[in-house]
């Protein structure tokens, strides 16, 4: 024998068993020589026929691979199996999955391919078990290493905000992003206005899920700023959504009170109705802010019943008092501030009371 060794001799004259137990994988060869055995006449025997088996004890390995990375967005994953050799009996019911379902299985033996498609987010798993195939001589394959891989479908969403209210009259208006998820490609240019014009992007900075920029005012007017979708991934490679888009209004301009008066000036009446318009919405007037001079009521002429009509417009009255004259109504600056906080321009009317009836003289040139 070659490549094993004789053991279990059994003595069944005229048969004999034995067991050629091989040394190593490998050819292993048995022939009975001539004349090692003798019948009742001595004559010895013939040269037996020579018989070879190859030995094959080694499994088959088992190499189980992807080319996606972990975390993953993809709908379906691709797998290839690869045996050591050639092997029979494997088929697609043979792979242990969990949160997925196999498909897409191809026989390229010795190797194979197939898609684990994940049924929800979450970790999928993928295994070859030991002895789902076997090669020429039997051997069961030796189970693959586990390949877990973390499923994430779900897109980042995208929140814009800035704690400016809108109008405003600052130079700039700082605003956050912040992504749901940590995210890379986000860059300034990314970021949408509506009108140049208006506005301009400066300080953009951040990483991962956050990240800052300016705002800055052009000129005054209204931008509508977004982050679009698309144009930043997770480490899953999934698209962010769009963010809900932010107005900002920039208004630096200052409310202009007119004061007007339905009462013709001079006027014979006992109080005249002023009304002042800031031409916007402003915060509340009072009584107290509007400045009154003049000669009516002996020098002291009131401003009474004030009233809003409302955020833009204002009504009050002046009482001429003990005494003709008139009066000069006021409206000093920056006593009220518009919705963007701009102070208000001064602005002066003047009427005068006058009660006093026209005197007649009567004169003539021609005596009796």
């Amino acid at each position: 024998a070659t490549g094993a060794t004789i053991s279990g001799f059994i003595d069944n004259n005229p048969s004999f068993t034995f067991d050629a137990i091989p040394t190593s994988d490998g050819t292993v060869t048995v022939q009975i020589p001539a004349n090692v055995a003798i019948d009742a006449a001595s004559n010895g025997n013939i040269i037996s026929n020579l018989i070879s088996r190859e030995v094959d004890t080694t499994r088959p390995s088992t190499t189980l691979t992807t080319t996606v990375d972990s975390p993953t967005g993809l709908s379906s994953i691709p797998f290839t199996v690869t045996f050591g050799e050639t092997v029979t009996g494997f088929t697609q019911d043979d792979i242990d999955a969990t949160g997925a379902t196999i498909s897409g299985f191809i026989d390229n033996n010795p190797s194979f391919t197939f898609n684990a498609i994940p049924t929800s987010d979450g970790t999928v798993t993928v295994q070859i078990p030991e002895n789902v195939a076997i090669d020429a001589a039997s051997n069961g394959n030796i189970a693959s290493a586990l390949i877990s891989r973390e499923v994430d479908t779900s897109l980042p969403s995208t929140s814009l905000t800035t704690e400016i209210s809108s109008p405003t009259n600052l130079p700039t208006v700082p605003f956050t992003v912040t992504f749901s998820d940590p995210v890379t490609e986000f860059i300034q240019d990314d970021i949408e206005i509506s009108d140049e014009t208006v506005a301009s992007i400066s300080e953009f900075v951040g990483t991962g899920n956050s990240y800052t920029f300016d705002l800055d005012r052009v000129s005054d007017g209204t931008v509508t700023v977004s982050i679009p979708a698309g144009i930043a991934i997770d480490t899953a490679n999934n698209n962010n959504e769009a963010s809900t888009p932010v107005t900002i209004t920039f208004d630096t301009q200052s409310p202009t009170p007119t004061i007007t008066t339905a009462e013709t000036t001079p006027t014979n009446s006992d109080s005249i109705t002023f009304t002042v318009d800031f031409g916007e919405p402003v915060n509340d007037l009072t009584q107290s802010e509007i400045i009154i001079t003049g000669s009516a009521n002996d020098g002291n002429p009131e401003v009474t019943n004030l009233n809003s009509v409302n955020s833009i417009s204002f009504t009050f009255d002046v009482l001429r008092g003990n005494s003709d004259g008139n009066v000069i109504i006021t409206i000093p600056a920056n006593v009220v501030q518009d919705t963007a906080g701009n102070d208000n321009t001064q602005s002066t009317l003047t009427a005068e009371f006058d009660t006093t009836p026209p005197s007649i003289t009567l004169e003539t040139t021609e005596s009796p």
